[in-house]
């Protein structure tokens, strides 16, 4: 009955996000033997990290979906991702705190951020280094990220926070 549908239905999506995710995978690295340069992963005293993921350099174990989505530039999978409200916005990645909107950001994949953005990812999230979407992007050289970061950021400040940033210092009344 409605349990076997609901069953069936619940199989067929994980075995979709599966092939996503491997199709992913395989889209990242062929991208990284292309050039792309990743974070650097911490040292393992030697020995092959076995936490590894998909992406030479990078320890994956801890990304969703569409942490590999924003990472890979697709744009339909993370449209789809977004859709389905499963794998969260501020998720954080556990070796370097990197949320997709981080990842895209440091990428320079500009419909990405834009999808993420209005799906509501907070641009104001750093990373364990202290760096935010727009401090990644800054540093990339990613004009078209950075326009779109800082209009987000002035719209994510409260009028004193944007006050502050502006002239550096917070006027008391």
């Amino acid at each position: 009955g409605t349990n076997d549908k609901q069953t069936n239905v619940r199989q067929s999506m994980a075995k979709r996000f599966l092939l996503l995710l491997v199709l992913l995978a395989i889209q990242a690295r062929a991208e990284d033997a292309e050039g792309a340069s990743p974070p650097p992963t911490p040292p393992t005293e030697g020995k092959e990290n076995p936490a590894q993921g998909a992406i030479k350099g990078i320890d994956t174990s801890s990304w969703n979906p569409l942490h590999f989505a924003c990472w890979s530039n697709n744009v339909t999978a993370v449209e789809m991702l977004l859709a389905t409200s499963e794998f969260p916005l501020e998720q954080k990645d556990a070796v370097f705190g990197m949320t997709p909107l981080l990842l895209a950001s440091y990428r320079g994949h500009k419909m990405v951020v834009k999808k993420l953005l209005g799906a509501g990812a907070y641009p104001l999230v750093t990373c364990k280094k202290g760096k935010s979407p727009l401090d990644y992007a800054t540093t990339k050289d990613h004009k078209a990220v950075i326009t779109m970061l800082e209009k987000a950021v002035r719209a994510a400040l409260t009028p004193e926070e944007e006050q502050q940033a502006r002239f550096g210092a917070v006027i008391l009344l």
